[in-house]
């Protein structure tokens, strides 16, 4: 991986990032890795690791939404519909129709939301750190 960049990110509130799409479909396609286990330290590791297309297939600054980044939590990189095929994955697990594998790094990838729009808030206080807007997303 290159050095960390942070792009545009704003900080958002506690929790998972939500979209402005419907109740049933405000959530967004994700990865999440443990930032402990995978010593990332900092927002800019986490956003680093989120835009990495070696680690998932496609992943780009325009269509990562946002981040829920926790220090000793959780890193979750959250993707536009579509970035990953529509079913949970196990890390190292990959769909033989669309070549997508979740990072053996990860501790899974979630396909099944459908969230397209620009992140709007989040889902309050939780173990999943802090959700951090993306300013240059640019939806599909």
């Amino acid at each position: 991986m290159g050095p960390s960049v942070t792009f545009a990110f704003t900080d958002n509130d506690t929790g998972v990032c939500l979209s402005a799409d419907p109740p049933t479909s405000n959530n967004y396609d994700y990865v999440l890795y443990a930032s402990a286990a995978n010593d990332i330290t900092n927002l800019g590791q986490c956003v680093t690791r989120c835009v990495d297309a070696t680690l998932v297939l496609g992943a780009t600054k325009a269509n990562l939404a946002g981040v829920s980044f926790g220090v000793s939590t959780v890193c979750r990189c959250q993707y536009s519909n579509g970035i990953i095929p529509d079913r949970l994955f196990a890390a190292g697990e990959t769909d033989v129709a669309s070549g997508f594998t979740c990072p053996a790094s990860a501790v899974e990838c979630d396909g099944r939301n459908e969230a397209t729009t620009a992140v709007v808030g989040s889902n309050g206080p939780l173990e999943d750190g802090t959700c951090f807007r993306n300013d240059e997303y640019s939806p599909l």
